[in-house]
């Protein structure tokens, strides 16, 4: 009860800062919206899970300030290529991460850097029935969007995730690919 408290309380603080407006930027939109999807794994479990696991991701981002901005997200990295992982059959990593962007304008692209907290559970069948821990973590990652239009841009995203998970791995890798719209 304590963990989904906390994931519901992440939630709200991340969906409040989205709902702030964006005063006084220099950005030509209020907030973005994304849609990713890719691949990625764990780097430290046993066995590591490999980077083939697919993986999917939405986002809502609100400027704060010229080249800066808050993105709110939500996620899901299944883990099941292997026939186990820590333990788990069918498993996945589910999160939700706020972070802080800085954005690098350049002539035909716009790269950033990111760094945040998120909730983060892992989840899976065991012998005993379903399982799953949560627990919270950090988020780092790099970031590039490409225009095709005005308002919509190609998006490509490298993150790194370390979670605080006691015995099951912790640092996890992803790489997304998807499109933006800024609003």
């Amino acid at each position: 009860m304590k963990n989904r408290s906390l994931s519901l309380l992440l939630a709200v603080v991340g969906f409040a800062v989205v709902a702030f407006p964006a005063r006084g930027t220099a950005e030509d939109y209020v907030f973005s919206v994304s849609v990713l999807g890719g691949v990625g794994g764990s780097l430290d479990g046993e066995p590591t899970s490999g980077f083939g696991n697919r993986s999917f991701q939405l986002g809502i981002g609100v400027p704060t300030d010229l080249n800066t901005s808050v993105t709110l997200r939500v996620g899901r990295l299944d883990l099941g290529n292997r026939p186990l992982f820590e333990g788990l059959e069918k498993a996945r990593l589910e999160y939700a991460d706020v972070a802080g962007e800085y954005h690098f304008s350049e002539s035909y692209y716009t790269s950033g850097l990111f760094l945040g907290l998120g909730a983060y559970r892992l989840a899976g069948d065991a012998a005993g029935g379903r399982q799953e821990t949560t627990q919270i973590g950090a988020v780092f990652g790099a970031n590039g969007e490409f225009g095709i239009t005005r308002r919509l841009t190609f998006l490509i995203e490298l993150s790194g995730h370390y979670v605080n998970f006691n015995d099951s791995a912790r640092i996890y890798a992803m790489a997304h690919a998807g499109l933006a719209y800024h609003f």
